[in-house]
């Protein structure tokens, strides 16, 4: 991490980004499963940048019964 700025009140688990292992894990609540790739796609397309700084590889987007069943949400 190049430290550029001020880390002040910044949890310790986040100072040392290089070593977090993020997922992106979006919920649409009332979404059907034909809707899930484009939001996938656009999502990919608009946040490459933010992805790429935080070393995230992939993100999920799930629809509520989805994340149900994978016990996201209750």
């Amino acid at each position: 991490m190049l430290k550029r700025y001020s880390q002040d009140g910044m949890p310790d688990q986040l100072k040392d980004a290089e070593n977090l292992n993020m997922r992106l894990i979006l919920i649409v609540k009332n979404a059907e499963i034909a809707w899930l790739d484009p939001f996938r796609d656009k999502f990919r397309k608009e946040l490459r940048k933010e992805m790429r700084i935080w070393k995230i590889p992939d993100f999920i987007i799930l629809n509520e019964e989805q994340a149900r069943k994978k016990q996201f949400i209750l």
